[in-house]
């Protein structure tokens, strides 16, 4: 997928990975997170780990490339986040 000119398309729909330690309020800090920079989850699918950690894989509607940045930079603030990649 590439980001079109503005004006072509009013959002974008991208997928997200996340790896975590699971913990308490993790799904909440991460929508928070998205909801603060005007995204939107379209889908979520969570897996907790034997491991004590979590998969997130995630739909994400999004309007540029900017904005898309600003989420992930937010998700990789949030504690106990270990990577956050586009895609599955």
């Amino acid at each position: 997928m590439y980001w079109r000119e503005r004006g072509e398309q009013e959002s974008y729909q991208v997928e997200i990975s996340v790896l975590a330690h699971d913990r308490r309020h993790l799904l909440g800090d991460i929508s928070n997170a998205i909801a603060d920079e005007k995204g939107s989850i379209v889908s979520a699918q969570v897996n907790s780990m034997k491991d004590v950690t979590a998969n997130l894989r995630m739909a994400v509607e999004v309007k540029d490339q900017s904005q898309f940045d600003r989420i992930v930079g937010r998700l990789k603030a949030i504690p106990d986040i270990l990577d956050v990649k586009r895609g599955h």
